[in-house]
């Protein structure tokens, strides 16, 4: 009877022990997570500055272009 209750025990202890490293584990793999959501959220906005600086000189392109176009009107007309 003794036996039975000491290999109980010991496997209960075993159990419990089982419990806390997966809980340990759990809380690891959390900060992980957060570590790489925070990673993830910072190079999402760094994307999203340099499509906003990315379109702002393209339409700057865009307008420089048209200028260049109108003058380029402008010179041919006076030449004529």
């Amino acid at each position: 009877m003794d036996e039975d209750i000491k290999a109980t025990e010991a496997k209960e202890a075993s159990v419990v022990q089982n419990d806390k490293d997966l809980l340990r584990d759990k809380r690891a793999c959390e900060i992980k997570f957060d570590q790489e959501m925070n990673k993830n959220m910072k190079l999402i906005s760094e994307n999203n500055e340099r499509a906003l600086e990315l379109r702002q000189k393209k339409e700057d392109i865009e307008a420089i272009q048209e200028q260049k176009d109108k003058y380029q009107a402008m010179i041919e007309s006076l030449s004529k």
